[in-house]
Parts: structure tokens; sequence; C-alpha cells
């Protein structure tokens, strides 16, 4: 389950939580389980993060920093991942059909059961 104060910063918008995980370099973001469809997460530094079972459908992370996130399970149904970095996130089991994935950094990203059906690649 999410951490409620990770949650919270993260929804007062994208530079406070930027500027957040900068000082806190140490902390691992507990997003797992969260409910972000829709969310605009544009430039969002969510490396590291566990995003287990997140409901990210919709959601736009274009430019993102998914870099060794575990988004395993995770939902990311129709989301914008235009030109995010997702390498060497696990996205093992995780729902992508009609992601936009174009320009995306997937550099050794763990796909295995990935459904990736109807999804945009360069």
């Amino acid at each position: 389950m999410a951490n409620q104060e990770h949650l919270a910063l993260l929804h007062q918008s994208i530079a406070t939580w930027n500027t957040w995980r900068k000082e806190h370099q140490d902390i691992q973001p507990d997003l797992s389980e969260a409910d972000l469809s829709y969310a605009d997460l544009t430039h969002a530094n969510l490396s590291n993060a566990d995003l287990r079972g997140a409901v990210l459908s919709g959601v736009i992370l274009r430019s993102a920093n998914l870099r060794s996130a575990d988004l395993s399970s995770a939902d990311l149904e129709l989301a914008d991942l235009q030109s995010a970095d997702l390498s060497y996130a696990n996205l093992t089991h995780a729902n992508l059909r009609s992601a936009d994935l174009s320009y995306a950094n997937l550099h050794d990203a763990d796909l295995d059961d990935a459904d990736l059906r109807d999804s945009e690649s360069n």
C-alpha cells in the first residue's frame, strides 16, 4: 500500500516532488497500488520508485524518469510514456495496452509477460 506522505507530495506539484526527491535520495518512494490514473506526471522523477500494482491508466509520463522503478503488475493502459526513461525498470505482468512508448528508453527493462497489444513505439 502506498505511503500517504509520498502520495501527498506527488499530488502537490511535480516541482515539489522532484525537489523532495533531490533532497531525499536515500528514500525509495512507495507508490504501490496507488491510483494515479489520468494524472499529469510529465518530467516526474520516479526512479527506483515502488509502483507495483499501481493504477496508471491514461497517465501522462512524458520525459519522466522511471529508471529502475518497479512497475510490476501496474496498469499503464493508454499511458503516455513518450521519451520516458524506463531503463532497468521492472514491467513484468504490466498492462501497457495502447500505451505510447515513442522514444522511450527501455534498455534492460524487464517486459516478461507484459501486455503490449496496440502500444506504439518508434
